[in-house]
Protein backbone atom coordinates (compact mmCIF):
# COMPACT_ATOMS: atom_id res chain seq x y z
CA UNK A 1 0.00 0.00 0.00
CA UNK A 2 2.72 2.12 0.54
CA UNK A 3 4.03 1.69 -3.14
CA UNK A 4 0.51 3.08 -4.03
CA UNK A 5 0.47 6.18 -1.67
CA UNK A 6 4.03 7.47 -3.32
CA UNK A 7 1.97 6.95 -6.56
CA UNK A 8 -0.69 8.77 -5.43
CA UNK A 9 1.63 11.69 -3.85
CA UNK A 10 3.62 12.06 -7.11
CA UNK A 11 0.61 12.38 -9.36
CA UNK A 12 -0.41 14.90 -7.21
CA UNK A 13 3.09 16.37 -7.78
CA UNK A 14 2.87 16.22 -11.87
CA UNK A 15 -0.80 17.91 -12.11
CA UNK A 16 1.18 20.88 -10.38
CA UNK A 17 4.86 20.59 -12.04
CA UNK A 18 3.29 19.61 -15.56
CA UNK A 19 3.17 16.37 -17.69
CA UNK A 20 6.89 14.49 -18.46
CA UNK A 21 6.88 14.08 -22.40
CA UNK A 22 2.92 13.90 -22.04
CA UNK A 23 2.51 11.66 -18.95
CA UNK A 24 1.16 12.58 -15.88
CA UNK A 25 -0.42 8.95 -14.55
CA UNK A 26 -3.82 9.85 -13.35
CA UNK A 27 -4.90 13.70 -12.37
CA UNK A 28 -4.26 15.65 -9.17
CA UNK A 29 -8.18 15.14 -8.29
CA UNK A 30 -8.31 11.80 -8.41
CA UNK A 31 -5.20 11.41 -6.86
CA UNK A 32 -6.34 13.18 -3.86
CA UNK A 33 -9.44 11.81 -3.59
CA UNK A 34 -7.99 8.26 -3.63
CA UNK A 35 -5.78 9.60 -0.26
CA UNK A 36 -8.96 9.44 1.08
CA UNK A 37 -10.08 5.96 0.57
CA UNK A 38 -6.23 5.00 2.03
CA UNK A 39 -6.71 7.22 5.20
CA UNK A 40 -10.58 5.35 6.24
CA UNK A 41 -8.87 2.51 5.49
CA UNK A 42 -5.53 3.12 7.21
CA UNK A 43 -7.58 4.51 10.03
CA UNK A 44 -10.28 1.73 10.81
CA UNK A 45 -6.85 -0.70 10.61
CA UNK A 46 -5.26 1.19 13.85
CA UNK A 47 -8.75 1.97 15.42
CA UNK A 48 -9.29 -1.53 15.75
CA UNK A 49 -5.84 -2.35 16.27
CA UNK A 50 -3.57 0.39 18.46
CA UNK A 51 -6.59 2.37 20.05
CA UNK A 52 -9.35 1.53 21.99
CA UNK A 53 -12.23 4.44 20.11
CA UNK A 54 -14.86 3.69 23.18
CA UNK A 55 -12.67 4.91 25.89
CA UNK A 56 -11.94 8.78 26.63
CA UNK A 57 -8.56 7.57 26.84
CA UNK A 58 -8.29 5.65 23.88
CA UNK A 59 -10.16 8.64 21.63
CA UNK A 60 -7.51 10.96 23.66
CA UNK A 61 -4.81 8.84 22.59
CA UNK A 62 -5.76 8.85 18.65
CA UNK A 63 -6.37 11.98 18.75
CA UNK A 64 -2.72 13.21 20.22
CA UNK A 65 -1.11 11.11 17.86
CA UNK A 66 -2.90 12.10 15.05
CA UNK A 67 -2.14 15.19 15.55
CA UNK A 68 1.09 14.77 15.89
CA UNK A 69 1.58 12.70 12.54
CA UNK A 70 -0.06 15.61 10.95
CA UNK A 71 1.31 18.91 12.26
CA UNK A 72 4.95 17.94 13.02
CA UNK A 73 5.68 17.80 9.25
CA UNK A 74 3.85 20.33 8.34
CA UNK A 75 5.24 22.82 10.77
CA UNK A 76 8.82 21.34 9.80
CA UNK A 77 8.13 21.93 6.11
CA UNK A 78 6.39 25.30 6.96
CA UNK A 79 9.87 26.61 8.26
CA UNK A 80 12.00 25.12 5.78
CA UNK A 81 9.66 26.53 2.79
CA UNK A 82 9.63 30.21 4.46
CA UNK A 83 13.48 30.02 5.59
CA UNK A 84 13.58 28.45 1.48
CA UNK A 85 11.95 31.83 0.24
CA UNK A 86 13.80 34.31 2.55
CA UNK A 87 17.61 32.76 1.04
CA UNK A 88 15.94 33.27 -2.17
CA UNK A 89 14.95 37.02 -1.86
CA UNK A 90 18.30 37.61 0.32
CA UNK A 91 20.18 35.96 -3.08
CA UNK A 92 18.37 37.26 -6.03
CA UNK A 93 16.29 39.84 -4.96
CA UNK A 94 13.01 38.00 -5.65
CA UNK A 95 10.07 37.60 -3.31
CA UNK A 96 8.26 34.27 -3.58
CA UNK A 97 5.24 32.60 -2.65
CA UNK A 98 3.60 33.32 0.23
CA UNK A 99 6.42 35.77 1.33
CA UNK A 100 5.34 38.00 -1.69
CA UNK A 101 1.36 37.66 -1.10
CA UNK A 102 1.72 38.87 2.38
CA UNK A 103 4.47 41.92 1.95
CA UNK A 104 2.32 43.00 -0.91
CA UNK A 105 -1.23 42.82 0.79
CA UNK A 106 -0.39 43.36 4.47
CA UNK A 107 -0.98 46.70 5.27
CA UNK A 108 -4.28 46.39 3.74
CA UNK A 109 -5.67 43.63 5.69
CA UNK A 110 -8.21 44.31 7.99
CA UNK A 111 -7.88 42.07 11.26
CA UNK A 112 -10.44 39.27 10.78
CA UNK A 113 -8.26 38.74 7.62
CA UNK A 114 -5.60 38.56 9.15
CA UNK A 115 -6.54 36.12 12.68
CA UNK A 116 -7.83 34.37 9.53
CA UNK A 117 -4.99 33.71 7.40
CA UNK A 118 -3.09 33.38 10.94
CA UNK A 119 -5.09 30.82 11.94
CA UNK A 120 -5.33 28.79 8.71
CA UNK A 121 -1.53 28.73 8.44
CA UNK A 122 -0.69 27.70 11.21
CA UNK A 123 -3.78 24.97 12.15
CA UNK A 124 -4.91 23.89 8.74
CA UNK A 125 -8.03 24.04 10.14
CA UNK A 126 -10.18 25.58 7.32
CA UNK A 127 -7.93 26.01 4.28
CA UNK A 128 -10.12 24.58 2.23
CA UNK A 129 -12.52 27.51 2.72
CA UNK A 130 -10.37 29.23 0.21
CA UNK A 131 -12.62 27.81 -2.20
CA UNK A 132 -15.76 29.90 -1.53
CA UNK A 133 -14.13 32.79 -0.06
CA UNK A 134 -11.92 35.41 -1.80
CA UNK A 135 -10.00 38.41 -0.89
CA UNK A 136 -10.96 41.51 -1.88
CA UNK A 137 -9.23 45.24 -0.89
CA UNK A 138 -7.99 43.66 2.40
CA UNK A 139 -10.86 42.12 3.47
CA UNK A 140 -12.51 38.23 2.81
CA UNK A 141 -15.77 37.95 1.04
CA UNK A 142 -18.16 35.02 0.30
CA UNK A 143 -18.59 33.30 -2.67
CA UNK A 144 -20.06 30.34 -4.38
CA UNK A 145 -16.72 29.70 -6.25
CA UNK A 146 -13.22 31.03 -6.11
CA UNK A 147 -11.46 29.87 -9.09
CA UNK A 148 -11.61 32.66 -10.97
CA UNK A 149 -10.70 35.31 -8.67
CA UNK A 150 -7.29 36.86 -8.03
CA UNK A 151 -5.79 36.63 -5.90
CA UNK A 152 -6.40 33.85 -4.84
CA UNK A 153 -6.81 32.85 -1.04
CA UNK A 154 -4.29 30.05 -1.66
CA UNK A 155 -1.64 32.54 -2.51
CA UNK A 156 -1.51 33.33 1.31
CA UNK A 157 -1.01 29.55 2.40
CA UNK A 158 2.51 28.92 3.39
CA UNK A 159 1.77 25.27 1.96
CA UNK A 160 -1.84 25.69 -0.34
CA UNK A 161 -2.61 22.05 -1.43
CA UNK A 162 -2.93 21.22 2.56
CA UNK A 163 -6.50 22.13 2.06
CA UNK A 164 -7.04 18.10 1.82
CA UNK A 165 -5.33 17.73 5.35
CA UNK A 166 -8.25 19.87 6.06
CA UNK A 167 -10.84 17.40 5.61
CA UNK A 168 -8.32 14.32 6.29
CA UNK A 169 -8.38 16.21 10.40
CA UNK A 170 -12.32 16.14 10.29
CA UNK A 171 -12.11 12.73 9.12
CA UNK A 172 -10.22 12.10 11.94
CA UNK A 173 -12.23 13.66 14.38
CA UNK A 174 -15.75 11.22 13.57
CA UNK A 175 -13.83 8.41 12.78
CA UNK A 176 -13.72 6.94 16.60
CA UNK A 177 -17.53 7.53 16.37
CA UNK A 178 -18.39 6.31 12.69
CA UNK A 179 -16.07 3.30 12.73
CA UNK A 180 -17.36 0.53 14.03
CA UNK A 181 -20.86 1.50 13.14
CA UNK A 182 -22.78 -1.03 11.15
CA UNK A 183 -21.75 -1.55 8.10
CA UNK A 184 -25.18 -1.05 6.46
CA UNK A 185 -25.29 2.56 8.23
CA UNK A 186 -21.70 3.50 6.63
CA UNK A 187 -22.94 2.44 3.08
CA UNK A 188 -26.24 4.56 3.06
CA UNK A 189 -23.81 7.55 4.48
CA UNK A 190 -21.53 6.95 1.30
CA UNK A 191 -25.26 6.76 -0.94
CA UNK A 192 -26.34 9.95 0.36
CA UNK A 193 -22.97 11.75 0.11
CA UNK A 194 -23.26 10.46 -4.06
CA UNK A 195 -26.43 11.95 -4.05
CA UNK A 196 -25.81 15.18 -2.90
CA UNK A 197 -22.75 15.75 -5.07
CA UNK A 198 -24.37 14.63 -8.18
CA UNK A 199 -27.61 17.20 -6.91
CA UNK A 200 -25.17 20.37 -6.17
CA UNK A 201 -23.51 19.24 -9.83
CA UNK A 202 -27.20 19.41 -11.36
CA UNK A 203 -27.86 22.60 -9.84
CA UNK A 204 -24.56 24.34 -10.82
CA UNK A 205 -22.55 23.55 -8.40
CA UNK A 206 -19.57 22.46 -10.15
CA UNK A 207 -16.62 24.87 -9.31
CA UNK A 208 -13.33 22.38 -7.49
CA UNK A 209 -14.72 23.51 -4.24
CA UNK A 210 -17.91 21.26 -4.28
CA UNK A 211 -15.95 19.27 -7.06
CA UNK A 212 -13.66 17.18 -4.80
CA UNK A 213 -13.02 19.59 -1.28
CA UNK A 214 -16.65 20.03 -0.18
CA UNK A 215 -16.21 17.51 3.37
CA UNK A 216 -20.44 16.37 3.25
CA UNK A 217 -18.85 15.00 -0.08
CA UNK A 218 -16.28 13.58 0.84
CA UNK A 219 -16.53 11.90 4.07
CA UNK A 220 -18.27 9.17 1.78
CA UNK A 221 -14.87 8.29 0.25
CA UNK A 222 -13.03 8.23 3.50
CA UNK A 223 -16.08 5.69 4.74
CA UNK A 224 -15.45 3.41 1.85
CA UNK A 225 -11.58 3.06 2.87
CA UNK A 226 -13.43 1.77 6.09
CA UNK A 227 -15.61 -0.39 4.43
CA UNK A 228 -12.51 -2.22 2.44
CA UNK A 229 -11.10 -2.38 5.65
CA UNK A 230 -13.49 -4.21 7.21
CA UNK A 231 -13.88 -6.45 4.36
CA UNK A 232 -10.03 -6.87 4.57
CA UNK A 233 -10.62 -7.96 8.14
CA UNK A 234 -12.57 -10.74 7.49
CA UNK A 235 -11.37 -12.20 4.73
CA UNK A 236 -7.77 -12.05 6.73
CA UNK A 237 -9.65 -13.45 10.10
CA UNK A 238 -10.90 -16.68 8.48
CA UNK A 239 -7.96 -17.50 6.30
CA UNK A 240 -9.72 -16.85 3.51
CA UNK A 241 -6.80 -14.32 2.27
CA UNK A 242 -4.34 -15.68 -0.83
CA UNK A 243 -1.13 -14.41 -1.40
CA UNK A 244 -0.51 -15.20 -4.50
CA UNK A 245 -4.09 -13.88 -5.80
CA UNK A 246 -3.44 -10.61 -3.15
CA UNK A 247 -0.25 -10.34 -5.30
CA UNK A 248 -1.78 -10.23 -8.37
CA UNK A 249 -4.54 -8.20 -7.55
CA UNK A 250 -1.81 -5.95 -6.55
CA UNK A 251 0.55 -5.82 -9.76
CA UNK A 252 -2.75 -5.44 -11.97
CA UNK A 253 -4.11 -2.27 -9.99
CA UNK A 254 -0.67 -0.70 -9.86
CA UNK A 255 -0.43 -0.94 -13.57
CA UNK A 256 -4.00 0.11 -13.90
CA UNK A 257 -2.72 3.75 -12.05
CA UNK A 258 0.36 3.72 -14.05
CA UNK A 259 -1.46 3.70 -16.92
CA UNK A 260 -4.59 5.36 -16.05
CA UNK A 261 -4.33 8.27 -18.28
CA UNK A 262 -4.33 5.87 -21.56
CA UNK A 263 -7.68 4.06 -19.77
CA UNK A 264 -10.48 6.03 -20.77
CA UNK A 265 -13.27 3.63 -19.40
CA UNK A 266 -12.11 3.93 -15.88
CA UNK A 267 -13.50 7.23 -14.99
CA UNK A 268 -13.66 8.55 -11.71
CA UNK A 269 -16.03 6.68 -10.00
CA UNK A 270 -15.33 3.22 -11.91
CA UNK A 271 -11.86 3.72 -10.74
CA UNK A 272 -12.64 4.61 -7.02
CA UNK A 273 -14.40 1.33 -6.95
CA UNK A 274 -11.07 -0.33 -8.03
CA UNK A 275 -9.52 0.91 -5.48
CA UNK A 276 -11.57 0.20 -2.65
CA UNK A 277 -11.89 -3.43 -4.15
CA UNK A 278 -7.75 -3.70 -4.37
CA UNK A 279 -6.91 -1.83 -1.01
CA UNK A 280 -7.05 -5.39 0.97
CA UNK A 281 -4.98 -7.03 -1.86
CA UNK A 282 -2.43 -4.13 -1.83
CA UNK A 283 -2.18 -4.21 2.69
CA UNK A 284 -2.11 -7.98 2.47
CA UNK A 285 1.06 -7.98 0.26
CA UNK A 286 2.98 -5.14 1.61
CA UNK A 287 2.49 -5.45 5.67
CA UNK A 288 5.51 -5.99 7.04
CA UNK A 289 7.57 -4.83 3.82
CA UNK A 290 9.98 -2.30 4.65
CA UNK A 291 10.55 -0.99 1.39
CA UNK A 292 7.18 -0.89 1.08
CA UNK A 293 6.24 1.25 4.35
CA UNK A 294 9.62 3.75 3.29
CA UNK A 295 7.70 4.33 0.15
CA UNK A 296 4.78 5.31 1.76
CA UNK A 297 6.58 7.38 4.40
CA UNK A 298 7.91 9.52 1.63
CA UNK A 299 4.48 10.26 0.56
CA UNK A 300 3.30 12.70 3.03
CA UNK A 301 6.58 14.86 3.13
CA UNK A 302 6.31 15.16 -1.04
CA UNK A 303 3.14 16.22 -0.77
CA UNK A 304 4.50 19.11 1.46
CA UNK A 305 7.30 19.90 -0.33
CA UNK A 306 6.60 19.50 -3.82
CA UNK A 307 4.91 23.13 -4.59
CA UNK A 308 7.42 25.04 -2.75
CA UNK A 309 10.45 22.82 -4.65
CA UNK A 310 9.07 24.04 -7.99
CA UNK A 311 8.48 27.47 -7.03
CA UNK A 312 12.23 28.08 -5.65
CA UNK A 313 13.79 25.50 -8.71
CA UNK A 314 12.16 27.34 -11.10
CA UNK A 315 13.02 31.01 -9.85
CA UNK A 316 16.88 29.77 -9.45
CA UNK A 317 16.94 28.08 -12.90
CA UNK A 318 15.45 31.00 -14.66
CA UNK A 319 18.00 33.53 -12.50
CA UNK A 320 20.79 31.25 -13.46
CA UNK A 321 20.48 30.11 -17.00
CA UNK A 322 17.41 32.51 -18.28
CA UNK A 323 14.06 30.87 -19.90
CA UNK A 324 13.79 27.28 -19.53
CA UNK A 325 13.12 26.09 -23.17
CA UNK A 326 12.82 22.60 -22.42
CA UNK A 327 10.17 21.99 -19.50
CA UNK A 328 10.55 18.19 -19.22
CA UNK A 329 14.29 18.28 -18.18
CA UNK A 330 12.85 21.02 -15.31
CA UNK A 331 9.53 18.70 -14.21
CA UNK A 332 12.28 15.42 -13.87
CA UNK A 333 14.63 17.67 -11.60
CA UNK A 334 12.17 19.17 -9.70
CA UNK A 335 10.74 16.18 -9.05
CA UNK A 336 14.17 14.25 -8.10
CA UNK A 337 14.47 17.31 -5.73
CA UNK A 338 11.06 16.63 -4.22
CA UNK A 339 12.00 13.18 -3.74
CA UNK A 340 15.22 14.04 -2.14
CA UNK A 341 14.19 16.39 -0.13
CA UNK A 342 11.34 14.48 1.41
CA UNK A 343 13.66 11.19 2.05
CA UNK A 344 16.27 12.97 3.75
CA UNK A 345 13.59 14.56 5.45
CA UNK A 346 12.12 11.40 6.69
CA UNK A 347 15.76 10.11 7.25
CA UNK A 348 16.78 12.23 9.83
CA UNK A 349 13.84 14.66 11.15
CA UNK A 350 10.65 12.16 10.87
CA UNK A 351 12.51 8.95 11.62
CA UNK A 352 13.58 9.19 15.27
CA UNK A 353 10.38 11.31 15.81
CA UNK A 354 7.76 8.44 14.67
CA UNK A 355 9.66 6.03 16.49
CA UNK A 356 8.31 7.77 19.93
CA UNK A 357 4.89 8.46 18.24
CA UNK A 358 4.82 4.65 17.92
CA UNK A 359 6.29 3.76 21.10
CA UNK A 360 3.24 5.87 23.01
CA UNK A 361 0.56 3.63 21.40
CA UNK A 362 2.57 0.76 21.95
CA UNK A 363 2.77 1.69 25.81
CA UNK A 364 -0.55 2.49 26.41
CA UNK A 365 -1.65 -1.03 24.78
CA UNK A 366 0.49 -3.01 27.29
CA UNK A 367 -0.23 -0.97 30.19
CA UNK A 368 -3.91 -2.33 29.74
CA UNK A 369 -2.68 -5.85 28.72
CA UNK A 370 -2.04 -7.21 32.35
CA UNK A 371 -5.40 -6.42 32.98
CA UNK A 372 -7.29 -8.28 30.18
CA UNK A 373 -9.85 -10.94 31.14
CA UNK A 374 -10.14 -9.59 34.53
CA UNK A 375 -12.37 -6.58 34.42
CA UNK A 376 -13.19 -6.33 37.43
CA UNK A 377 -9.55 -5.43 37.98
CA UNK A 378 -9.87 -2.62 35.96
CA UNK A 379 -11.55 -0.69 38.38
CA UNK A 380 -9.50 -1.78 41.34
CA UNK A 381 -6.09 -0.50 39.66
CA UNK A 382 -7.56 2.62 37.87
CA UNK A 383 -5.44 5.49 37.48
CA UNK A 384 -2.59 3.07 38.96
CA UNK A 385 0.86 2.12 37.19
CA UNK A 386 0.58 -0.89 35.13
CA UNK A 387 1.36 -4.33 36.65
CA UNK A 388 4.91 -5.72 36.31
Amino acid sequence: MGTFRFLLALSVVLSHFGTIAGYYMMNGRMAVQCFYMVSGFLISLVLSQKYDPNTADGRWLFYTNRALRIFVPYWSFCLIILAGYAVISLAFGIRLGVNAAFMQYWPEMTLTTRIYLIFSNFLILTQEWSMWLVYRGGAIIPVWNSDSYAPHLGSFQVIPQTWSVSLELMFYAIAPFLVRRHWLLLLAIIIGTYLLRSTALAYGFNGSGFAYRFFPFEIGLFLAGVLSHRAYAYLDSRGMASFPLSLAITALFIGAVLFQQFIESLDNHKFFLLVVMALPALFYVSRGNRLDNWLGELSYPIYLAHVAVLTVGQAVATAAIGPIGYRNWLVIGMVGATILLSAGYVHWIDAPFEGWRQRRATRAKQEKAPLAGYPELNVAFAGRPALP
